[in-house]
């Protein structure tokens, strides 16, 4: 059993460029002190490294495609400072990467507490958007080995698809992880996502959130961790999200996988509800909640 965080981070007032990775670190660590095995970090951290910085959406995609190398390297190296600063393994990206025939496409890493990289993925399906970017996709994905068990990536526009999920879930992911990058969406848009996948499967799944409005253009959600609905305590597939008095703040949510179907399910629920503590870890999902 592994415990998985997904941290929601404000960057309304992130500092210059000189700075940024320093600032990040931090940041992250004043997160970390509840002993997550995985960490997931939200996507989008790469326009940081940007200069000058981003003030509004407009031709931003197109500056990151333009410096896809040079923003890579720079995330890459910032995922591997979290992950040995923190001393824990840690998911970071999406971002754009060279592909072939000069186009791109998205990856996403997991860096272990040395800052190995233990496995990359790339994006497997396309949405009308990604056409119009000319992304290249790839054709197929695996399940990365962490110490909170093996865990499946889904980017982009993969979470709206049921077969990436499936295909990870039949190679033994104990949960699916996505790291979005759009504005906050409806509850029944979010159903669409990753929300379906964990139904149709029978896997957690969490998402990281960026609080990064106005330089990302609106992109302002909320980390979120799912589970089957008759394990979650409204029986909605929502086992954990940021308390409604904290949800502007940096927030860490975790939950211990795989998931155990306890005998006395309806106990652990009641026990469970909504407290930010950790209760009961392996009665039914350790799920606690850490805010700064």
């Amino acid at each position: 059993m592994g415990t998985v965080g997904v941290v929601q981070l404000s960057v309304h007032d992130a500092p210059a460029l000189s700075e940024a990775l320093d600032w990040l670190v931090a940041r992250f660590a004043k997160l970390g002190g509840l002993g997550c095995d995985l960490l997931v970090l939200p996507a989008g951290l790469e326009a940081l490294f940007l200069s000058p910085r981003p003030t509004t959406a407009d031709g931003l995609t197109d500056r990151l495609i333009e410096e896809a190398e040079s923003l890579r390297s720079q995330a890459e190296a910032c995922a591997a400072a979290v992950a040995q600063r923190l001393s824990v393994t840690v998911v970071a990206g999406p971002w754009f990467v060279p592909a072939t025939d000069r186009r791109v496409s998205r990856e996403a890493i997991v860096v272990d507490a040395s800052g190995h990289i233990l496995g990359r993925q790339r994006q497997v399906c396309r949405s009308a958007a990604d056409r119009g970017l000319n992304l290249e996709t790839v054709a197929s994905e695996e399940t990365i080995a962490t110490p909170a068990g093996l865990v499946g990536l889904l980017l982009g526009a993969d979470v709206l698809f049921p077969e990436p999920a499936r295909f990870l879930t039949l190679a033994g992911a104990e949960v699916l992880i996505h790291s979005p990058l759009w504005p906050r969406v409806s509850d029944a848009e979010r159903r669409r996502g990753l929300w379906s996948r964990v139904q149709e499967n029978g896997r957690p799944g969490a998402e990281s959130a960026l609080l990064a409005s106005p330089w990302w253009g609106g992109i302002d959600d909320q980390a979120v961790i799912y589970a089957p609905c008759h394990l979650t305590p409204q029986r909605d597939g929502i086992l954990a999200s940021p308390d409604p008095i904290l949800v502007r703040e940096d927030t860490l949510l975790c939950v211990d996988v795989p998931l155990t179907d306890a005998p006395n399910t309806e106990a652990a629920l009641a026990r469970l509800g909504h407290a930010p503590v950790r209760p009961f870890p392996r009665l039914l999902a350790g799920v606690y909640q850490h805010a700064v």
